[in-house]
């Protein structure tokens, strides 16, 4: 972890696009090792080295080298310093073992995120969607500042093991949701969930990218480390409410999706709903769920960057992000539609993605919970499979759009960061590194 810090402060200073993409493919076979690699306790008590946090450094790691491969064409040095000072935040957030760091590192995390929407984004409407994220995100966490606050000066230790050891336990309803609504309004959970996609349609490809890919990641991962410290309990009515929230809302965020003419709009509500499945998961906390939780998080982290790439492409092509005027692309560009076909499947569980085992493990669970929440979960994977199912036939079916003009051929950087995003969708990873 140390020399993954120091390469990453050699970065920016040294930076260049280059570089910057050498360090990304050193992160990754360095996550890689980490994955299979034991650890001395001892340094389980300086640093993060279980799953959760591995595969989420891993995944912030792939993003890196796809953000700059994707955004081939933006190469200014300022640009790639937020990315990378993003990322560092990100893995900084991912591998502390002290609760306090770790909502520090949550909130610093934002900072990048407003620069690079407000800097690099396509309206004017970027000052708006910058300030609906801070208000949002800023807002539901400072009551986790104050229970991490009390919880550490009763315990006088902010040492995550070191909470594993003592074993205390809160019931209060108070502190649970003191705990919860941060993460669930950064994941977003429906209720919550108005600032994503806004920042979604104002910010760049690298800024959509990494946020849909990992940012939204920090509130799953977040929940399931305050549920492996043992110290909340959710009461059965608080949990009972969240999860119906929760799926519920999430079905009518794919449903909103059919009212979307924006592409990333699209994708962005449909980030809602799979979040959803994400929040049910993880709130269960049984050991088939928090496998579910990993597996549609790093799926997730795949698919909805793959998708925005995709919808930067076709803008390429059209001009336009809207569906009205993206229509007939399978006759005229025939490999960016088969790109749409194999991102879309991966996306409504289509086996033998690892998404679909994902979703497997959820459904008896929810049967053992709720036989009602099983059937809004059955909805919801219905409804999801209906809305990849439109956007590929409203992009690529019909007749060629009179609006669409020449665009841009498609080079290696589009081809390669295509099938970065998919292949490690397309096989299922070894189960024990989701437990």
């Amino acid at each position: 972890m140390l020399s993954m810090i120091s390469m990453l402060y050699l970065s920016l200073m040294f930076i260049s696009w280059e570089s910057t993409l050498v360090m990304s493919v050193l992160s990754i076979l360095f996550c890689t090792i980490f994955l299979y690699k034991n650890f001395m306790y001892t340094e389980y008590l300086i640093f993060m080295f279980d799953s959760a946090s591995t595969l989420m450094m891993f995944l912030t790691s792939v993003l890196l080298l796809l953000c700059l491969l994707c955004s081939y064409n933006m190469k200014m040095k300022s640009f790639i310093f937020y990315v990378l000072f993003l990322v560092f935040v990100l893995f900084n957030a991912f591998s502390v073992n002290n609760i306090m760091l770790f909502y520090v590192w949550f909130e610093v995390s934002l900072i990048p995120t407003l620069v690079l929407i407000i800097g690099w984004g396509y309206q004017p409407e970027r000052l708006q969607a910058g300030s609906y994220m801070m208000l949002y995100t800023v807002g539901a966490s400072l009551p986790l500042l104050f229970f991490i606050i009390d919880f550490g000066g009763q315990i006088s230790a902010y040492n995550i093991y070191m909470i594993l050891s003592l074993k205390m336990s809160t019931n209060s309803n108070w502190y649970v949701m003191a705990c919860v609504l941060a993460f669930l309004v950064k994941l977003p959970m429906y209720l919550f969930h108005l600032w994503l996609p806004k920042a979604h349609v104002e910010a760049p490809l690298a800024g959509s990218m990494l946020l849909a890919g990992v940012l939204l990641k920090l509130g799953g991962y977040g929940l399931f480390l305050m549920l492996k410290m043992n110290h909340i309990h959710l009461a059965n009515t608080v949990l009972m409410v969240v999860l119906t929230v929760s799926l519920w809302g999430g079905l009518l965020a794919g449903l909103m999706c059919l009212r979307q003419s924006d592409i990333k709009a699209f994708v962005a509500y449909s980030s809602i709903s799979h979040m959803a499945l994400v929040i049910a998961a993880v709130l269960i906390n049984t050991a088939w769920g928090l496998a579910a939780t990993m597996i549609i998080m790093v799926s997730h982290g795949f698919t909805s960057p793959a998708m925005f790439f995709l919808a930067y492409m076709t803008y390429l092509k059209s001009g336009s992000r809207s569906l009205m005027y993206t229509t007939g692309f399978l006759s005229v560009f025939p490999i960016l539609s088969m790109m749409w076909f194999l991102v879309l499947m991966i996306s409504m569980a289509a086996p033998p993605s690892i998404n679909f085992v994902g979703e497997l493990l959820m459904m008896p669970m929810l049967m053992m919970l709720n036989w009602t929440l099983a059937f809004n979960l059955m909805l919801l994977m219905l409804v999801s499979a209906i809305l990849s199912m439109y956007l590929y036939t409203s992009v690529n079916h019909g007749s060629l759009s009179k609006f669409l003009t020449p665009g841009q051929s498609m080079i290696v950087p589009m081809y390669i960061g295509t099938i970065i995003h998919v292949v490690p969708l397309l096989f299922i990873l070894k189960m024990h590194v989701f437990f």
